[in-house]
């Protein structure tokens, strides 16, 4: 079974987004009104950029194993869709209302398109027979 034309662009896209937050990480300077993730995840006290690149590369190991129909990718996406679920509604987004809004429905079509595409993951494997060799 080939890789669905989707699972290609969510990859895609989740790859030069995770690329584009490490590029911000360390190309600018802390913009003011910049999400700051630490605290929406409840771990104010850990270091901004160091939790940026630590997201960006597990989003990006998810995407390479997402495209290439691995089972682990399938659950990290499920549970990647979740937790950012619940750090929207948890969070406080008084002036990303917008953007929160437009990601939650990103991952929502992301989380159905993933659930729709299960046999592209957990396809059956075929046994090859072994030959019995005679003495």
């Amino acid at each position: 079974m080939e890789r669905p034309a989707g699972v290609t662009y969510i990859s895609f896209l989740f790859i030069l987004g995770s690329t584009f937050l490490i590029f911000i990480t360390f190309f600018t300077q802390q913009l003011p009104l910049s999400i700051e993730h630490a605290p929406i995840l409840g771990i104010s006290d850990f270091p901004e950029d160091l939790l940026r690149i630590l997201l960006a590369s597990i989003v990006l190991g998810i995407a390479y194993g997402y495209m290439q129909l691995k089972k682990w990718a399938y659950i990290g996406m499920i549970i990647f869709c979740l937790l950012s679920w619940y750090t929207f509604f948890l969070g406080s987004h008084s002036f990303f209302d917008l953007f929160g809004t437009l990601f939650v429905a990103w991952t929502v079509i992301v989380m159905v398109y993933t659930l729709l595409r299960y046999k592209s993951f957990f396809k059956p494997v075929r046994k090859v027979a072994q030959q019995k060799k005679f003495l």
